[in-house]
């Protein structure tokens, strides 16, 4: 028999004198102004429910208080006693009653309803981590993805609300409000001249970035020349993490490698470098990365709350402070979802959270719809492939938007920023070294373009 794991001896968390001192202040809050009544009586149910309370009769008066007041009927021991009565018979209703009524002072009601929270919420995870516990001794061949998927679920429906978060005032806020210019030290720059201008100085620390374009239109020629800025900004650069769920890591070296050295990708996979050039390049390649903080490379996982782990591993243990995701579309999270756009938005929920809790600039690459293309016009937010959930979660999105391919070695690309939440929209001009596969800055002199093929 598959042995269960049984909870010990010890009492859950509980705080009865809150119990207490909570529906003892409700039961005599008539006493004091309706606006008292109105307003924390909302404030309390949207804190606590009945099914906080550890003691069943508590639940049950404090139920039946708010059915009282939903029906517009007084709150008092002599006014609920028949709804007591008829919610459970026992006698010694009224001896509870008067108990209660000189217990708790309405004025600090919400301090009561904040303590017995905390206790449910401690009850909660010990009542979820010993179901877990049981499950994972029970299964003849447990699934850790379902176990982890349900165990995930059920502690974020425990997690706090927020409904019982205290405003800050504007006087305060503004008091311990500090120079941004003193934070620019902790942004994560892009380069890419205008582009890290228009994202004022580069991508914030726990912030969503979202990069979207169409098939073979520079999405990750993108993220990569955005890595290795970042990599080597600075004086010690600003390490990096590299997920690809869609290329294996040799071909990102390949990339890496034509972007380092100038060398056409194109010459590096038909071969056609000599073994002394291919090694010396290689190796001023790799100094030139180590002499950095450099880019760390992860490939084949797809499960959304892995990559997530390893963004606050890396951010941990190697000081990451960008994390790019390559992409979206190709990722998974597990649970039941009844829709693909829900399963999007878990999984851009999780990252948005991620990026705050790890104290990183996430990026992440995804897939624009045929749209624009089809209609021959520059792609915008609602090509974003499940949009809605994107947008939300996003701090920034970026959208590149290639032009007419030609013959010539640098194409005209575009890049627009389509959401900004801390600054402006617009875009910025690029060009995309088709042989290196770089983005650039651009110049313009007269009427003939130039470029510049240093990464700036």
């Amino acid at each position: 028999m598959p042995r269960k794991v049984q909870p010990n001896d010890r009492l859950p968390p509980q705080d009865l004198d809150a119990e207490k001192a909570l529906l003892g202040a409700m039961l005599v809050a008539h006493t004091f102004r309706s606006d008292w009544v109105d307003a924390d009586f909302a404030e309390i149910r949207a804190i606590v429910g009945p099914e906080a309370f550890y003691v069943p009769a508590h639940a049950i008066i404090f139920r039946v208080m708010l059915e009282s007041r939903d029906a517009g009927e007084p709150v008092d021991g002599v006014a609920i006693l028949p709804r007591l009565n008829a919610a459970e018979d026992r006698d010694d209703w009224p001896e509870i009653l008067n108990t209660l009524a000189d217990a708790g002072d309405p004025a600090n009601g919400l301090f009561y309803c904040r303590a017995i929270r905390r206790a449910f919420q401690l009850r909660e995870l010990i009542r979820v981590c010993h179901r877990t516990a049981n499950e994972c001794f029970a299964s003849v061949a447990p699934d850790p993805s379902a176990i982890t998927a349900a165990l995930a679920k059920s502690i974020e429906a425990i997690d706090d609300t927020g409904a019982d978060r205290e405003a800050v005032h504007e006087g305060e806020l503004l008091q311990r409000m500090e120079n941004p210019a003193s934070r620019m030290a902790e942004k994560v720059p892009v380069g890419l001249g205008w582009l890290n201008r228009n994202l004022d100085g580069g991508l914030d620390l726990g912030t969503l970035t979202i990069i979207g374009a169409r098939t073979s239109c520079g999405k990750t020629s993108l993220a990569l020349s955005v890595a290795l800025h970042a990599s080597r900004a600075g004086d010690d650069g600003c390490p990096v993490l590299y997920v690809s769920a869609e290329m294996s890591i040799a071909e990102l070296a390949l990339r890496l490698y034509a972007m380092r050295t100038g060398i056409p990708l194109s010459k590096l996979r038909a071969g056609e470098l000599d073994e002394p050039t291919f090694t010396r390049e290689r190796n001023q390649a790799a100094l030139a990365a180590k002499s950095g903080r450099g880019i760390w490379l992860l490939d084949g996982v797809t499960d959304a709350r892995a990559i997530a782990a390893a963004v606050r591993r890396y951010a941990r243990r190697e000081g990451v402070r960008l994390a790019i995701v390559d992409f979206l579309g190709l990722l998974s999270i597990p649970g039941e979802f009844e829709r693909h756009d829900l399963r999007i938005g878990a999984m851009t929920r999780l990252f948005k959270q991620s990026a705050s809790d790890a104290g990183v600039a996430l990026l992440v690459l995804s897939q624009l719809n045929r749209g624009s293309a089809n209609e021959n016009r520059e792609p915008r937010l609602s090509d974003l492939r499940d949009s809605g959930s994107i947008e939300q979660d996003a701090d920034v999105v970026l959208l590149i938007h290639r032009g007419k391919d030609t013959p010539e070695p640098i194409a005209e690309s575009k890049i627009i920023i389509a959401k900004h939440r801390q600054g402006a929209t617009g875009s910025v001009d690029l060009g995309y070294n088709k042989k290196t596969l770089t983005f650039h800055t651009r110049t313009a002199t007269g009427d003939v373009p130039s470029w510049s093929y240093a990464t700036q």
